[in-house]
C-alpha cells in the first residue's frame, strides 16, 4: 500500500491523467494512478528474510570492552531466539557499533558452520568487539546481526566428539524448554548474570 501526502495526492487527482502522461511520460501516468490508490504490484508478505538483528542504545557512552560484552550477550540471545522462531540459521555474524560522534562501524565474521546458538553468535561478535573497543573510543550503540541465513536444518549439527550427547544444540534446546515451562529467568548463563557494567564517565 502506498501512503502519500494528502495535499499532494489531492492535487494529482485533480489533474487529468492524459496531461500528466503528456508532461511527464510514464512516470506521470504512474503518479496519477498511485494518487487514486491504484497499484497492481503484487505484495509478498512471506518474502525471504535477509538478516535478523538486535541492538541497543546506551543512556551513557561506553568505552570498556568487558562492559560492552556484558551488554552484547542478551542481544545474542535475542537474535538466537528470533532465528529459532524463523527456523533459520546464521552463516555470518555482524557486529554494529555507533561511536559517540555518531560514526557507524560494522564488522562481520563468516562462521565455519551455520548456527542458531547464542554462544556461537556471542563468541564471534565478542572477537569483533575486542578489535574495536580500545578503552578510549566511546560507543553509544551496540548491535549484533545474523546474515547469510540458511535453513535451520543445516545448523549446529553434532560432531563425532559429541554425537552421544547432542552437543551444544542439545544443551540449548534443554535450556529453551526450561524457560518455556518456568519463565525466561528460570535458567541463566554465567555471562548473563555477571556483575552489571559500570557506565563510562
Amino acid at each position: 500500500m502506498i501512503v502519500t501526502d494528502g495535499t499532494a495526492a489531492q492535487q494529482l487527482c485533480a489533474l487529468d491523467e492524459r496531461d500528466l502522461a503528456a508532461r511527464y511520460g510514464r512516470i506521470g501516468l504512474r503518479l496519477a494512478r498511485l494518487a487514486r490508490g491504484e497499484d497492481d504490484r503484487s505484495v509478498d508478505p512471506g518474502g525471504q528474510t535477509k538478516s535478523i538483528s538486535a541492538e541497543t542504545t546506551f543512556a551513557q557512552d561506553q568505552t570498556d570492552a568487558t562492559a560492552l560484552a556484558h551488554i552484547l550477550w542478551p542481544l545474542c540471545e535475542k537474535v538466537a531466539a528470533r532465528l529459532k522462531e524463523a527456523r533459520l540459521a546464521a552463516g555470518t555474524v555482524t557486529l554494529k557499533l555507533k561511536t559517540g560522534d555518531f560514526r557507524l562501524r560494522t564488522r562481520s565474521h563468516a562462521l565455519a558452520d551455520p548456527t542458531q546458538l547464542a554462544d556461537i553468535l556471542f563468541q564471534a561478535a565478542d572477537r569483533l568487539l575486542r578489535g574495536e573497543a580500545d578503552g578510549m573510543t566511546r560507543f553509544r550503540l551496540i548491535g549484533v546481526g545474523a546474515d547469510r541465513l540458511v535453513d535451520a536444518a543445516e545448523a549446529d549439527l553434532p560432531t563425532l566428539f559429541d554425537a552421544g550427547t547432542g552437543g551444544p544444540r542439545r544443551l540449548a534446546e534443554a535450556i529453551d524448554a526450561l524457560r518455556q515451562r518456568h519463565g525466561a529467568q528460570a535458567v541463566q548463563r554465567g555471562r548473563g548474570v555477571a556483575e552489571k557494567a559500570t557506565p563510562s564517565r
